[in-house]
């Protein structure tokens, strides 16, 4: 199924709002696929207020680690609840 389609191509509004249903179910049914087995690459970017980075910045060196690591330990901890 394509998620591409022509609106004049439907007899009366019902047509199309069924379609609609069909083609949203479909769209969810991908959005949850790639949520669920996500092709992730190992990097991504956070946008964090600047008193919280330097929050953030405080434990990790206080722990010993990098700022990486320390995210790394944090994340998964937090994903693994």
């Amino acid at each position: 199924m394509s998620l591409d389609y022509c609106v004049d191509t439907y007899a009366d509004a019902e047509d199309l709002r069924r379609e609609g249903a069909i083609r949203l179910k479909y769209l969810w049914m991908l959005v949850l696929k790639m949520a669920l087995n996500p092709a992730c690459s190992g990097k991504f970017v956070l946008r964090i207020p600047p008193e919280d980075h330097a929050a953030v910045t405080r434990a990790a060196i206080t722990s010993g680690k990098s700022l990486n690591q320390w995210g790394v330990e944090v994340l998964k901890q937090a994903a693994s609840q």
